[in-house]
């Protein structure tokens, strides 16, 4: 249901580029399916990465083993591209995340980055409690959150009201 298509490019880089990307995109589809989300919906679900904190506070999602040296998306406020250098991802941990992911699409290995779900405990929180903030919408290969919800202007607006 769930599978990982390569666009075929002119050359390695932009293959593992793609694949890396297309193994995110299948993880928001199914963290949704898994509550309840039409697979039509999920299967199609795409989005920038300059907006993955609204994108994660709204669809209660973690990028989780993020690079520790890596600027996360929403960490800044350009537009995020994460196959630039300076910003994103190296070449080598996509490849070796891609090689984890074809061995096991869904990895729990601290080398692969993923997308999940918000845990239970978190998606039962109420928005008004002290802790909310807290939920990590990227965290670090160490478990270290690196943005959290209180981060998020999307959050933040929603608190002025």
């Amino acid at each position: 249901m769930f599978v990982a298509k390569l666009k075929k490019h002119n050359n390695i880089r932009d293959d593992a580029r793609s694949l890396f990307l297309e193994w995110l995109r299948l993880d928001i589809g199914r963290a949704l399916f898994s509550r309840g989300w039409d697979l039509d919906v999920c299967l199609a679900m795409k989005m920038s990465w300059t907006d993955w904190p609204k994108f994660a506070y709204i669809h209660k999602l973690c990028l989780i083993n993020w690079p520790v040296d890596a600027i996360p998306p929403g960490q800044i406020d350009e537009k995020y591209d994460i196959k630039k250098k300076s910003n994103g991802v190296s070449q080598q941990f996509q490849t070796n995340s891609n090689a984890k992911r074809r061995e096991d699409p869904e990895s729990g290995d601290p080398a692969c980055i993923r997308i999940v779900s918000w845990d239970a405990e978190d998606l039962d929180l109420d928005p008004e409690d002290v802790n909310y903030g807290d939920i990590p919408l990227v965290s670090d290969s160490e478990e270290y959150s690196v943005f959290c919800v209180k981060d998020c202007k999307t959050y933040q607006e929603a608190k002025k009201t």
